[in-house]
């Protein structure tokens, strides 16, 4: 069964998340920029499981939303499964698996 964040508003639908950005910064590899290592990024990359800068997610959204999908950490609402796999890949495992597959330098904003 799914609940919602204390942070939810009275009468947000069952499985609505308000405003995960405590509960995803919780975990040590989103403290920072999975792109760029900037402190306290407040954006996320949903179909690569990824937080990210606000500077980043511009360049996440200029791909199109068919290879990158960004939403706010503090302004959108969230469903819990979306949260729950945000919450299982993190910055720190989406990076080793793309690192891991990477040729050459990393890319930078």
């Amino acid at each position: 069964h799914s609940t919602k964040l204390d942070s939810a508003a009275p009468g947000d639908a069952p499985g609505v998340a308000a405003a995960p950005l405590a509960e995803l910064r919780a975990h040590e590899p989103n403290l920072w920029c999975a792109d760029c290592g900037v402190e306290r990024p407040d954006w996320a990359v949903v179909n690569w499981g990824v937080i990210v800068c606000i500077e980043c997610s511009g360049v996440h959204r200029s791909l199109g939303v068919h290879v990158s999908k960004v939403r706010s950490l503090t302004l959108d609402t969230w469903d819990r499964s979306l949260l729950s796999l945000m919450k299982a890949l993190g910055n720190g495992h989406a990076n080793r698996l793309l690192e891991d597959a990477a040729i050459g330098r990393k890319p930078a904003p």
